[in-house]
């Protein structure tokens, strides 16, 4: 099978000015030209950010999981690991459970058009391929942010990527989460183990071209000899991981939630550390470049900024 690379516009500029319509066309008749396929546009906009992925959503995953196992056991062994190396920084990025989640699907799915291609893409086809995945994750799932979890893995965090040519935050976090972990991976065939110190380096040096260098710092400094002896490289660890994650989302209600920042904030020993720690999390959840924390001041009337 033959396979091609998506074509994008040649500046930022014109990236501006191509509609989100317009780009999404442009990626089915690239995915035409590759695979013969023709997957349907979105008839909705996509979701402003990631979801809580509903039990329909995660046995989907489990089944496109396990139908990957059975038709290319080292496509399934490199996600397993993809997914390992998210799961072991999550706690040092504060990650949110329903990026967590996002991400972990995302690097679970991220090859799963090899189920319709029947062949694993060639570097220049990797984007197609990513991109035709995208499409069988939104049709099977209807969940948008894992399907641009996948979409976008090949974005760059220069700007210089495809399939939309997204710059640096406006990649979403799970995307670039994936981008990371694949790089940290990379190929391996049934019953291999990446190479984890030359693929480390490998990924510190696309750091700030292609990859995110926050994400990669994070992601590499936490893959200690200890944590990669712990990684499975079978699918039941990840998939009980995000079943795990989903019912913590759904136990935890916002007065729960809202009682655990109390507590925090109670026992800190410096307010501005934990102010700074909310804004971060805003500044996920509304993927924004800068928050900023006020507070009201009765005795001037007015707002100061902590």
């Amino acid at each position: 099978m033959e396979f091609h690379s998506l074509s994008v516009p040649a500046s930022n500029g014109e990236r501006a000015r191509t509609s989100p319509r317009r780009c999404e066309r442009e990626e089915i008749r690239s995915v035409q030209s590759a695979f013969g396929t023709n997957p349907p546009l979105r008839t909705d906009a996509p979701s402003a950010g990631p979801q809580p992925l509903d039990p329909a959503t995660r046995a989907t995953i489990v089944a496109l999981g396990r139908a990957l196992e059975l038709h290319d056991p080292a496509l399934a062994r490199s996600a397993a690991y993809r997914a390992a190396v998210i799961d072991n920084a999550a706690a040092a990025l504060a990650l949110a459970p329903v990026d967590h989640a996002a991400a972990l699907g995302g690097a679970l799915l991220a090859e799963v058009a090899a189920l319709v291609t029947h062949a694993r893409p060639a570097t220049d086809g990797a984007v197609a391929a990513a991109v035709l995945g995208a499409f069988l994750v939104d049709r099977a799932t209807g969940c948008h942010a894992l399907a641009d979890a996948v979409r976008h893995q090949c974005e760059r965090w220069d700007g210089r990527g495809v399939p939309r040519g997204l710059l640096g935050p406006a990649i979403p976090l799970a995307a670039r989460l994936v981008a990371v972990a694949h790089e940290l991976v990379g190929p391996i065939e049934a019953g291999g183990t990446p190479h984890w110190l030359s693929r480390a380096g490998r990924a510190r040096s696309l750091a700030g071209s292609l990859l995110d260098p926050d994400l990669v710092a994070a992601l590499t400094d936490s893959l200690t000899p200890d944590a990669v002896a712990t990684f499975d490289p079978g699918l039941d660890t990840t998939l009980a991981r995000l079943e795990a994650l989903a019912m913590a989302q759904a136990d935890e209600s916002p007065i729960a939630a809202l009682t655990s920042i109390g507590v925090a904030i109670h026992a800190a020993d410096r307010i501005d550390e934990i102010a700074s720690l909310i804004a971060g999390h805003v500044r996920r959840a509304l993927h924004a470049g800068t928050v900023g924390v006020m507070s009201f001041d009765p005795t001037e009337k007015g707002l100061r900024v902590v």
